[in-house]
């Protein structure tokens, strides 16, 4: 698929930071209307590759814990089982991932936390300036 257009993308994330929230669906339409048309084949490709990611993610050990994940790999995905992989690189490749994954959510858990104690007047923001967590 092409990317998107910035002008478009630029658009709706100005929407977003001016009302706080916006429904999917409204952003589906927008773009239904500013896109250009995919054809059969792209969204054919794209509906089973998304199935595909689904049904390897959901792939878990005994325990309820994901063994298989997808790596970008020469430009392809390939999906790797953790637990019978003998490739060390690709092993990498997931840790990174996930370790990256994990620096991620932490950053917007943070920032969600400290901007509810803000809604819920538990401290300004002059005070969520000068804490170190706010960075």
């Amino acid at each position: 698929m092409a990317r998107l257009d910035r002008r478009i993308k630029n658009t709706i994330f100005k929407m977003i930071n001016n009302n706080g929230k916006l429904e999917q669906d409204y952003i589906v339409e927008l773009l239904e209307q500013l896109e250009e048309k995919p054809s059969y084949e792209k969204l054919k490709r794209s509906y089973f590759k998304s199935k595909a990611n689904r049904i390897i993610a959901s792939f878990k050990d005994e325990n309820n814990i994901r063994d298989c994940f997808a790596v970008r790999e020469n430009q392809k995905t390939t999906y790797v089982n953790i637990n019978t992989t003998e490739e060390i690189p690709l092993v990498k490749n997931v840790e990174k991932n996930l370790s990256n994954k994990i620096i991620g959510t932490n950053k917007s858990l943070k920032k969600t936390i400290r901007r509810r104690a803000v809604l819920e007047g538990q401290v300004g923001m002059e005070e969520i300036n000068n804490v170190e967590i706010a960075k």
